[in-house]
């Protein structure tokens, strides 16, 4: 390491830094945002409960909107597949997120790395 120049090793040494302060800030695991996984071992973010829906039950004078029986469960049956395609998209945002933010925290512990072996190394010059 004494054969090496000062400035080329500072150069190295902050080009370091910067990937280890990149992760600084980095929270893969959110309190916010609760992740569990499912039966078939896939990460989903966990939505809001939301509640199911009753069938309504029709007394004999009939309904004031208009509407029957099978109308509702319809409907109730339209929400429900939007609810799902909703909440399959934030599932894969919270995924390619996460994802992001593993890859940044992973690259910067093995830019820690790197600075400690450097800095660890014998003969390094009294001004790195």
């Amino acid at each position: 390491m004494a054969d090496v120049d000062v400035q080329l090793l500072s150069r190295v040494l902050k080009t370091l830094e910067r990937s280890v302060r990149a992760a600084e800030d980095v929270d893969p695991f959110p309190q916010t945002v609760a992740v569990s996984q499912s039966a078939s071992g896939s990460l989903s973010a966990r939505a809001s409960p939301v509640k199911k829906s009753k069938k309504v039950k029709k007394a004999k004078g009939g309904s004031d909107d208009g509407m029957g029986g099978d109308d509702i469960d319809l409907l109730a049956d339209e929400l429900d597949q939007g609810l799902k395609e909703v909440s399959s998209g934030v599932d894969d945002f919270a995924l390619e997120k996460l994802t992001r933010d593993l890859d940044v925290a992973i690259d910067s512990i093995l830019a820690a790395e790197c600075c400690i072996a450097v800095l660890a190394s014998d003969r390094l010059p009294k001004q790195v």
